[in-house]
């Protein structure tokens, strides 16, 4: 009979503890964290920065939330021949400039992790061994990786080569909270 006893008293116990922490209000729910990224796009040559571009946007820390960047110029190009006077060829518009996207951003203590796509595309005017104009080259440079930046701290995501020059560009980013 005695142990009948305990394990009543031992459930009553229990469903008491358990009634007396439903009671307790729950912990405030963490403020939401904001950080502005600013981007910077350089072109290096000879370890001097010869040309930069700033781009920036704010996002959320720990959302699902996807920051976009979009700055372009629609080139036309020529497809064919002049097809009469005045010149009308037809022509097929190519977007040159840059696009830098973000998601995935967590915080983790001083330092923040996320996924970061870059496209930085230009457009190089071509012409003949006479100077006549010729189709317009394109250049491209895209990069893509989950990256590790430490808050506050200017850190260098990508950097390549340019192909037809001694210039390197580069992608750096800083990370700072939005109080």
């Amino acid at each position: 009979m005695k142990t009948k006893y305990k394990l009543a008293f031992a459930a009553i116990l229990a469903t008491g503890l358990l009634l007396a922490q439903a009671d307790k209000p729950a912990a405030p729910a963490a403020e939401p964290e904001y950080f502005r990224l600013d981007f910077v796009v350089k072109e290096v040559e000879h370890g001097k920065v010869v040309n930069s571009r700033n781009y920036s946007s704010i996002m959320l820390a720990g959302g699902k939330d996807r920051a976009s960047i979009r700055t372009s110029t629609k080139m036309p190009i020529p497809t064919g021949p002049p097809t009469g006077f005045p010149d009308t060829r037809q022509l097929q518009y190519v977007n040159a400039g840059v696009d830098i996207d973000c998601t995935s951003i967590q915080r983790q203590r001083d330092r923040l992790t996320m996924y970061v796509t870059a496209d930085v595309s230009t457009v190089v005017p071509a012409q003949d061994e006479k100077g006549t104009p010729k189709s317009p080259q394109i250049r491209q440079n895209r990069w893509n990786s989950f990256v590790i930046v430490p808050v506050g701290k200017p850190t260098m995501l990508f950097s390549s080569d340019d192909l037809a020059s001694t210039r390197t560009l580069q992608i750096e980013v800083t990370a700072i909270p939005v109080k």
